[in-house]
């Protein structure tokens, strides 16, 4: 480093003010004679400051120091933010406040134990409304299928050292994000971020897009990643994953992956997918008989890999990759070789030992999806199994009575979802498949649904 000694005046000048993040030196410095005039020539004529404008600053601090003070007190400890004893003492001093009363204005948390990342930095992501951000019918409809099918599954996870990312639209409709903000408010590992991507970098993160969860969080992952394995997971907002899955896929990723050197010729990656899945439908396509909280059916996808927990995983010190760059997840199987002892990275893994048979994930299949895959064409021959309804509480924690109220939303407002639905497909990063335009054109019509 290189010191500028050889320059004899002040090159740089600090404000000291209850508005500081580091409160060093505010409060501290004992003020002794005069301050020497040439102090202020040196202010007016290096730095172009002039005494009037300093005067009316300070009258500004003075009047406002303890609101300054209580603001920049309750900031401490949270996201990226200080936690030092004696700037919570002066601060707690210039608002007027007890330092027996420390905790009713400051959580002294320096380390959030919520989400740890002692083997892997696990994030799972889930976009909503991006490119859509007023299709107000269309949101409300997959806000129900949030918290029907998506959030509970995320709540009730066996681990919760994971981060949840929900990347939504920058400019999502107010009543839709607060309502958002509003359900994520207790779990300090979830956020909403407003980014229009498939996912995130945390180490270029910016932080105020972050809508709601803890940053200390997300800063303390991004320090991590140099060490630890990376693992990254997909899940729809409409969809959901059996409770005991991200930790399952982080324990595989760790136990191929950690201590792992790749080689030059290799890239230090795996993937994961989910073998057994089970899809809910709103329709009925049998009038014999009618389950009001719609039908199940279980599907097995050995042959190719549904978005709901897909996993990448990466060993740590390699270069990273994104799921844009491994290729579509349909046809992950038939382009990478299966992982095995000898094969680590540059591969897949069907998590088919999860629990033999049982579903590891499921996903909706309503006018609000956005590709409409499987909406309308599946005809229900028998009643849903009971063993269905079964798995769905046990493995997923989702309430069968709440999916009543889910259905007749849908079919009450099928019309008006799909039309928005219809009007948002070919743009930015939506489809824009013939198939689905005329599926969505004609549940618009009320075709589809026999209304």
């Amino acid at each position: 480093f290189h010191t500028l000694n050889e320059i004899r005046d002040p090159a740089a000048v600090r404000s000291r003010t209850p508005a500081s993040s580091f409160m060093r030196g505010v409060g501290t410095t004992e003020k002794g004679n005069k301050t020497p005039e040439y102090h202020w020539k040196t202010l007016e004529d290096m730095f172009g400051l002039t005494r009037p404008i300093l005067i009316e600053t300070r009258n500004y601090l003075t009047r406002n120091m303890k609101a300054i003070a209580l603001e920049n007190l309750e900031s401490q400890c949270t996201g990226m933010n200080p936690c030092h004893e004696k700037d919570l003492a002066r601060l707690a001093a210039l608002a007027g406040i007890n330092m027996t009363d420390l905790d009713k204005h400051v959580i002294i948390r320096p380390e959030d134990d919520t989400a740890k990342f002692d083997k892997a930095v696990h994030l799972v992501y889930t976009r909503f409304m991006q490119g859509q951000p007023n299709l107000l019918a269309l949101g409300a409809s997959r806000m129900e299928l949030f918290k029907s099918f998506c959030l509970p599954t995320m709540v009730n996870q066996t681990t919760t050292s994971f981060l949840w990312i929900i990347l939504v639209d920058p400019h999502l409709h107010p009543a839709l994000l607060n309502e958002l903000k509003e359900l994520l408010k207790p779990y300090p590992h979830f956020f909403v971020i407003r980014k229009m991507s498939f996912e995130i970098n945390l180490e270029n993160l910016n932080l105020s897009l972050v809508e709601s969860g803890d940053k200390n969080l997300l800063v303390r992952a991004a320090r991590e990643l140099r060490s630890k394995v990376l693992v990254e997971t997909r899940l729809d907002a409409d969809d959901g994953l059996a409770n005991v899955l991200i930790d399952h896929m982080q324990a595989k990723a760790v136990e191929a992956l950690q201590g792992y050197t790749a080689s030059e010729s290799e890239t230090g990656w795996m993937v994961q997918c989910v073998k057994y899945h089970l899809e809910w439908h709103y329709d009925m396509q049998r009038n014999e008989t009618e389950d009001l909280e719609g039908w199940l059916n279980m599907e097995k996808t050995p042959d190719f890999c549904v978005t709901p927990g897909l996993t990448l995983a990466q060993a740590p010190g390699v270069n990273r990759t994104t799921f844009t760059a491994i290729g579509a997840h349909d046809k992950l199987v038939q382009r990478y070789h299966k992982c095995s002892d000898t094969r680590k990275t540059s591969c897949f893994r069907m998590a088919d030992e999860l629990n033999a048979t049982q579903p590891a994930a499921i996903r909706s299949r309503t006018p609000a999806s956005s590709f409409m895959s499987g909406v309308g064409e599946k005809i229900r021959q028998t009643d849903t199994p009971q063993e269905y309804w079964k798995s769905l509480e046990t493995m997923f924690t989702i309430n069968r009575t709440t999916l009543t109220a889910t259905r007749n939303y849908l079919m009450g407002n099928v019309q008006a979802i799909a039309k928005e639905n219809l009007e948002s497909q070919c743009h930015g990063m939506h489809g824009c498949r013939d198939e689905t335009k005329d599926k969505l054109a004609e549940l618009a019509k009320g075709l589809l649904d026999g209304s």
